[in-house]
């Protein structure tokens, strides 16, 4: 068994069968043709282990970046090792811009594409261009945004491509006519900036995101634990009765979107502590480790806090965190 508790953010004390460290196209290969349970793992910054894995883990190695450009674009090849936010402050700096809203998301370009990454307005899908993958027989595609059937912090890399596949770079497309995305509430104080440059845009978010996410290497975590829920107009409209101050965001099609860290916090969980694990106390969407936490300790707070907002709100909380069991990805329920 090897020691898992490096190659994940929630720092919980678990191990694995194997540990495989993926630097070129044939290392992906070979970690695709071993046995099942296999796992393959960026930074591991979106995972939570519940016990011990009966099974291969892959550490996304590979490096490089490729960037050219058209009379209308930049367009950037980066390796499914790159640290993402390296690659969007690296851009940045260099005057392309377009990924500010998505820089501090922690992991790597590889797994940018699984979960369709988003925040403050934006998301993954709406820079890429391609994305590169690689199959047990050796065979390298590059699929289409539209084939990667990309939705709220979904694709079909988590669903039916999950372990027939692996990610090996990401083609994004960024035009040069910069237009910044400035809806989301704490970026609205930007709009009456009249000189605003997309570094000013990534410090600014930079800045946000450091002071609501507390480091790993101090308080385990994986980020936001949960997304936020999509209800429809009745509900909606329910709670808006009931909660005047809702912050619910219409999605256009009759349906919205309702920040689950609001509802955590106004269900009283800020600072809500289980055994070693707790609600982060400044940002109530973030679960932490607190130093020796056991994974069932996490497993137990979700749950509570789900069923705490289901209670007062009547609405379902689900994982943006991936949950693995000694064999393979669980449900929270």
């Amino acid at each position: 068994m090897e020691k898992l508790k490096p190659y994940h953010t929630f720092g919980l004390d678990v191990s694995a069968d194997g540990i495989s460290f993926l630097e070129k196209t044939e290392d992906c290969i070979s970690f695709l043709r071993h046995r099942n349970p296999k796992l393959l793992l960026g930074c591991g910054s979106d995972v939570l282990f519940t016990e011990n894995f009966s099974g291969q883990i892959g550490i996304m190695r590979t490096a490089g970046v490729d960037i050219c450009e058209d009379q209308e674009c930049y367009h950037v090849r980066a390796s499914a090792g790159e640290i993402w936010h390296k690659l969007v402050a690296s851009l940045t700096y260099q005057g392309i811009a377009g990924l500010e809203n998505l820089a501090l998301i922690p992991g790597t370009c590889g797994a940018a594409p699984v979960q369709n990454i988003g925040a403050y307005g934006r998301e993954f899908s709406d820079f890429c261009e391609y994305v590169e993958a690689v199959d047990a027989s050796g065979s390298v595609v590059r699929f289409a945004p539209a084939e990667c059937a990309f939705g709220y912090r979904f694709s079909r890399f988590k669903g039916e491509w999950r372990d027939r596949l692996v990610i090996t770079a990401i083609g994004l497309r960024l035009p040069k006519r910069w237009k910044p995305v400035l809806d989301y509430g704490p970026l609205r104080s930007l709009q009456t900036v009249s000189d605003l440059k997309p570094v000013d845009l990534l410090e600014h978010i930079v800045e946000i995101r450091r002071a609501r996410i507390p480091d790993p290497a101090v308080l385990g975590n994986a980020g936001s634990f949960f997304q936020n829920p999509v209800v429809d107009e009745p509900c909606c409209q329910r709670l808006r009765e009931e909660f005047p101050d809702v912050p619910a965001f219409s999605l256009g099609n009759g349906s919205f979107k309702v920040p689950a860290g609001w509802l955590i916090d106004r269900a009283g969980l800020k600072g809500f502590r289980y055994h070693n694990a707790g609600v982060y106390d400044k940002q109530a969407l973030i679960l932490v480790n607190y130093g020796g936490a056991e994974p069932a300790d996490l497993m137990e707070l979700a749950r509570h806090v789900a069923g705490c907002v289901y209670d007062r709100f009547g609405v379902r909380l689900h994982p943006e965190v991936r949950i693995f069991g000694k064999t393979g990805e669980i449900s929270l329920d």
